[in-house]
């Protein structure tokens, strides 16, 4: 099952982290190019890797494909 997090604050992105810790996740921002390439949230939650399993995009369409949204 996969599941997406609506939103890159601080709230969202330890969401996101906790659920790719169990499976496929996306997080959905606004802005996503140094998310993506850091592996973090360095604005919001600073030092807290993306697993491999957490995908960051800013196409609401790809995050509202997953089964799960939150």
């Amino acid at each position: 099952m996969s599941t997406s997090a609506l939103g890159a604050g601080a709230f969202g992105t330890a969401l996101a982290i906790s659920l790719a810790e169990s499976g496929p996740a996306t997080l959905w921002a606004r802005t996503v190019a140094k998310m993506a390439q850091d592996r973090e949230n360095a604005t919001r939650l600073r030092g807290c890797q993306f697993p491999d399993a957490l995908t960051v995009t800013e196409d609401i369409g790809i995050a509202a494909q997953a089964d799960v949204l939150l």
